[in-house]
C-alpha cells in the first residue's frame, strides 16, 4: 500500500489559527535565540561601580610615561616582612636588598593599545576574543662605562626571563605587575654620528587580553632613585 498523504492544515479554523500562532511564536523564539548572545540575568552582573566616580565637577585625567621597569624573581617561599604588601615602601626596599626585585634605571617608556585574537565559536554568535597581547616599548639611555654593567643587566634579564615576573611603573606612581607569560626583545642602537647616542631599544610583550590593574604606591619613584650600592649594607 502507498503512504497516505496528510492534508495541509487549514489555518482558517479557530483551532488551527491557534496552532499557527504557536508555530510562528516558536519560530520567532528560535530566531531570537540564534541572534541574541547576551544573557538577560541581572544576577550575573557584579563588580560594577556606580556613576558617582565620573560625575565630579571637573574631568579627571592621568599622566602618561613609564620611567621604570621591574623584574621580580619568582619565589614560592618569599614572604614580605611588613604589612601593606607592595604598597609599603619598606617591603619594596626589602625585596630589592634581598635581590628579589630588580629595577631598571630611569628610561623612556610607553604602552600602546593591546591587540586581540578573535574566533567564531558558535554559528549564532559573533566572534569572541580568545587571546591577546599587550606591549611596553622603551628606550634606555643609561650607560655604565667602567664595567659595562648595562650590558650585563640586560643580558641577565633575557637569560632569567622564565623565572621572573614583569612590571612597570608610571610617572604618577602606578605600579603594574604581571604574573603571566611574557617575552622581551632588546638590542643596542648606535646612532651614526658622535653627536648621536648609543642606547638600548626594547619591547616587552605580555600574553594577555585582560586589563592590567595597577596599585598606587606614593613615593616609589623616589625610593628607586635613592637606592645606591650602600643602601642595603
Amino acid at each position: 500500500m502507498g503512504h497516505r498523504k496528510h492534508p495541509e492544515p487549514d489555518f482558517k479554523t479557530s483551532k488551527n489559527k491557534t496552532m499557527k500562532k504557536i508555530l510562528m511564536s516558536a519560530s520567532m523564539v528560535s530566531v531570537q535565540k540564534c541572534y541574541r548572545v547576551q544573557t538577560c540575568d541581572p544576577s550575573c552582573v557584579d563588580d560594577m561601580p556606580d556613576m558617582s566616580w565620573v560625575n565630579g565637577c571637573n574631568l579627571t585625567t592621568r599622566t602618561g610615561g613609564i620611567p621604570r621597569l621591574t623584574f621580580l624573581k619568582c619565589s614560592p617561599t618569599m614572604v614580605l616582612p611588613y604589612t601593606g604588601g607592595w604598597t609599603n615602601l619598606l617591603n619594596i626596599k626589602w625585596a630589592i636588598c634581598q635581590e628579589y626585585l630588580y629595577v631598571t634605571g630611569d628610561l623612556l617608556g610607553q604602552k600602546p593599545k593591546g591587540s586581540t585574537t578573535k574566533r567564531r565559536l558558535s554559528s549564532c554568535a559573533p566572534e569572541q576574543t580568545i587571546s591577546g597581547a599587550k606591549t611596553v616599548s622603551f628606550q634606555d639611555f643609561n650607560a655604565e662605562e667602567v664595567a659595562l654593567i648595562d650590558f650585563t643587566f640586560w643580558t641577565a634579564i633575557i637569560e632569567n626571563k622564565p623565572f621572573m615576573n614583569f612590571g612597570y611603573v608610571t610617572c604618577d606612581e602606578r605600579w603594574y605587575q604581571y604574573g603571566g607569560e611574557w617575552d622581551i626583545e632588546i638590542d643596542e642602537i648606535i646612532e651614526d654620528t658622535k653627536e648621536g647616542k648609543s642606547f638600548w631599544d626594547g619591547v616587552v610583550t605580555m600574553a594577555t587580553a585582560d586589563i592590567l590593574i595597577p596599585i598606587k604606591v606614593p613615593g616609589i619613584l623616589a625610593l628607586f632613585k635613592s637606592i645606591t650600592s650602600s643602601t642595603c649594607y
